[in-house]
């Protein structure tokens, strides 16, 4: 299956590969939701090189995944209320999770 990585880096330092952390998010996954997209969530970023150091921070995001055929879904409103916490899913890296 198709995997992608999110990465977010710190633009404020003089090394230009200053990773922050990444997310790595499977396209099946995002395929399956509803019109095909995640869409407004907080997902949480690691360092893919040592999981012993946590979470590294978080990011909001919305993804679609588009297939031969399929309609690009229309945005919702341009402008929404700030969301309760219930509608602010956290979603952290299949990486990350233990049994």
């Amino acid at each position: 299956m198709a995997s992608s990585q999110i990465a977010v880096y710190n633009s404020r330092t003089i090394r230009a590969d200053s990773l922050i952390g990444s997310f790595y998010l499977d396209t099946a996954f995002v395929y399956e939701q509803e019109q095909h997209t995640i869409s407004r969530k907080w997902v949480m970023l690691s360092n893919p090189k040592d999981r012993a150091t946590g979470v590294m921070g978080f990011v909001k995001l919305t993804v679609n995944v588009i297939g031969p055929g399929d309609a690009v879904p229309v945005s919702l409103q341009a402008v929404e209320p700030p969301p309760t916490v219930c509608k602010c899913t956290l979603m952290c890296s299949p990486v990350l999770r233990r049994k």
